[in-house]
């Protein structure tokens, strides 16, 4: 056996499969590398210089989540830390996104069932590292057992939980019937991300044996550019991080939230907020979410997100 074939059994590499998450030495076949506990094809992901990180998009139908998502893609690979898309295994996922924001229609709806993650590659500092996000169906958060399929979350390091504020109760009384009477309608989501659907997540990390604390919480608000409501932020050229996330976090305690953020900082140690803007830069930039989760340090140039 060759010696770069001994040295890329040995090295271990992270299952993209949302059903397998497995990490661990691939098997060779004859249509290149497979994991060796689902069987299914690997990706090639050269070199890393470490295991990929995890993130899992969560939200309820209709809330924004995949739109939000592919925004904040575009912007990481325009960045300066030079992320890329690898788009082995979601290629025909990513490519009807762009399609369909092209366009300006409602990207497709995300499969019920688990998928595979989402590849982002970059070179830093000439090291290779790779983060694997989950893009997770809405519906799937409202029950347990269906939750529990996606074993990848065994090694989550971070959930972007995105929250369409037209549902909750603060704007859905005020804004509600406007909303969906503009023209085009604004959809929005049928229910917000509440108590229930992070208790299905607290039950299935325990049975996967994950510390729950050890998992860091982005909070993304999106559709903030309907009914005037980019009005009661700061201007991207005054806000600092530090006022943009607390005003943030403020307004979603006014608009009934309050308990839910109180059981996000209970039980998790890291827990930032967000407010996302498309084609917005600095601290209303969609990558940012991403990058605190990544640990990057945005608050040292948070205009170039």
């Amino acid at each position: 056996m060759f010696d770069w074939m001994r040295l890329s059994i040995r090295r271990k590499v992270l299952c993209p499969a949302a059903a397998c998450g497995h990490w661990g030495s691939p098997v060779f076949g004859m249509d290149g590398k497979a994991c060796a506990e689902c069987g299914g094809r690997l990706p090639d992901l050269g070199h890393p210089s470490k295991k990929p990180s995890v993130l899992a998009v969560a939200g309820t139908p209709q809330c924004g989540k995949t739109t939000w998502l592919a925004q904040a893609c575009e912007v990481m690979q325009r960045g300066p830390e030079n992320w890329r898309i690898r788009c082995s295994g979601s290629s025909e996922s990513w490519e009807s996104l762009r399609k369909a924001a092209y366009l300006g229609k409602p990207p497709p709806s995300t499969p019920a069932l688990p998928g595979t993650a989402w590849q982002l590659a970059r070179v830093k500092e000439r090291h290779l590292d790779h983060v694997f996000i989950h893009d997770t169906a809405g519906a799937e958060w409202a029950d347990t057992q269906r939750l529990a399929r996606y074993r990848a979350f065994q090694r989550l390091d971070g959930l972007v939980l995105v929250m369409d504020p037209f549902a909750l109760p603060g704007l859905s009384r005020q804004y509600g019937s406007f909303v969906r009477d503009l023209r085009p309608p604004v959809m929005v989501a049928r229910e917000p991300f509440g108590d229930a659907h992070l208790s299905n997540l607290f039950q299935v990390l325990e049975l996967f044996g994950c510390e729950v604390r050890n998992v860091s919480v982005a909070v993304v608000v999106t559709k903030l550019d309907v009914m005037g409501l980019s009005l009661k932020f700061e201007s991207a050229q005054n806000a600092t991080l530090a006022s943009g996330t607390g005003n943030c976090k403020r307004l979603l305690m006014e608009w009934g939230m309050a308990n839910t953020i109180r059981l996000l900082e209970n039980r998790f140690c890291r827990v930032a907020f967000f407010a996302s803007f498309p084609s917005t830069k600095g601290i209303f930039s969609a990558a940012n979410p991403i990058n605190w989760s990544l640990g990057a340090d945005i608050h040292s140039h948070p205009r170039d997100f």
